[in-house]
């Protein structure tokens, strides 16, 4: 055979060979059965679990697979972690930013069957603002008795005021008992009905988080907030650090600004 025959042989080769890898084929998994493995524009359908470790133990902050989240003792919770609504795959198209960067350049190469941990790095998981940092004194005090608008006092509590009748309030966890409700000044006037010694949780008490009276009087309540590091407030914030004089408020994602680990496991890919 001619030099010039062999030139086209390995010619041909390498063009195909390019061409194979653009148009995302892996090594053959059976004669003649080609793998689709997973680029840019790919359409990939997953299943998967992301978590944190803290401790150096892992934490699930988010799944997909009811087997991890109903099993409590092997897969233990991150505070923000949600049940999910469903346990259908996770969709999504490679490069179009509908998933994280690190996760979008984690399932990169990969093919259907194949399962993976991927490491995020903060730089491509989720910023974190120190802005939304907010620090608050761990002790305070108020007056026993408050004038404040009606409707105010109906954010407070959720209820319209009548005199002599009572209220939750969602702000403290005690009551309140109202005086007078002035329907030309659209006001109330109110005792805080709060007494020493005694602990009162807002968000109750599967939420450690309390105003601890120090000293209440006929005029005065002085009280103190005892709480817990990462717990984890209903209106979103979670408590980041504690100091003798304050406490810090964390608006970010409980995830932001940490490593991330996520257990992949490819469904599909078109």
């Amino acid at each position: 055979m001619k030099l010039s025959t062999y030139a086209i042989i390995v010619i041909i080769i390498l063009v195909a060979a390019i061409v194979g890898a653009y148009l995302g084929y892996n090594a053959l998994t059976a004669p003649g059965k080609p793998v689709k493995v997973i680029k840019n524009g790919s359409e990939v359908s997953l299943y998967y679990y992301g978590y944190i470790i803290i401790n150096g133990t892992p934490y699930i902050f988010a799944t997909n697979m009811k087997s991890v989240a109903n099993n409590n003792q092997t897969y233990l919770k991150a505070i923000d972690f949600r049940y999910p609504s469903s346990f259908s795959p996770l969709n999504f198209t490679v490069g179009s930013g509908q998933v994280i960067q690190g996760l979008n350049n984690g399932v990169i190469g990969m093919a259907p069957g194949e399962t993976k941990i991927i490491v995020v790095p903060p730089s491509e998981g989720y910023s974190y603002n120190a802005s939304l940092v907010h620090e608050i004194p761990r002790y305070g005090n108020i007056s026993r008795i408050q004038n404040i608008s009606i409707s105010q006092f109906e954010n407070k509590t959720g209820g319209v005021p009548k005199s002599g009748s009572v209220y939750f309030d969602k702000t403290f966890g005690w009551y309140d008992l109202v005086l007078n409700v002035n329907a030309i000044t659209e006001t109330v006037t109110y005792e805080n009905d709060a007494y020493s010694g005694q602990t009162y949780y807002p968000y109750g008490n599967n939420v450690s988080w309390g105003y601890f009276v120090k000293y209440s009087n006929s005029s005065t309540i002085e009280y103190e907030i005892v709480t817990q590091i990462n717990t984890y407030l209903p209106y979103g914030a979670y408590v980041s650090s504690i100091t003798n004089s304050s406490i810090a408020l964390n608006f970010n994602n409980y995830i932001a600004g940490k490593t991330l680990y996520f257990y992949v496991d490819i469904i599909s890919v078109s």
